[in-house]
């Protein structure tokens, strides 16, 4: 299914910048796996959150943020979050939890998408 970006930016006034429209158009040729890498502050982790909160839109896709601990996790994960409350749907999420300190970083949808934070701090749910 082609995801269509450009409502999501619109709704929330967002123009990616050049390093994160290569990533964008990377995911949109269908990589599997697509990395950005650059200089601190030239916004991989916000540009990522942004293309993943249309895909939580679609039907049974399965989001994990890897990180080494919840709290470093948690910024993309905030980034998501933010951005499913500026559109409106994180209310119709099934459920719902930002919890960086216990470690409980989900959000899932009746549709069967989900997007969750799992760490190292917690191996046995890297599995």
């Amino acid at each position: 299914m082609k995801i269509s970006y450009d409502k999501w930016f619109t709704k929330l006034e967002y123009t990616p910048r050049n390093g994160q429209r290569a990533f964008l158009e990377a995911v949109q040729r269908g990589h599997r796996y697509a990395a950005l890498f650059a200089f601190p502050l030239a916004g991989k982790s916000w540009g990522a959150a942004r293309i993943v909160g249309p895909h939580l839109l679609s039907h049974d896709e399965h989001i994990w943020i890897f990180a080494p601990t919840y709290e470093l996790g948690s910024k993309e994960f905030g980034y998501i979050w933010n951005d499913l409350i500026t559109t409106g749907f994180l209310q119709m999420a099934s459920a719902k939890h930002f919890d960086k300190r216990g470690g409980n970083m989900a959000v899932e949808f009746p549709w069967g998408s989900f997007v969750k934070v799992v760490s190292a701090d917690n191996p046995t749910g890297l599995r």
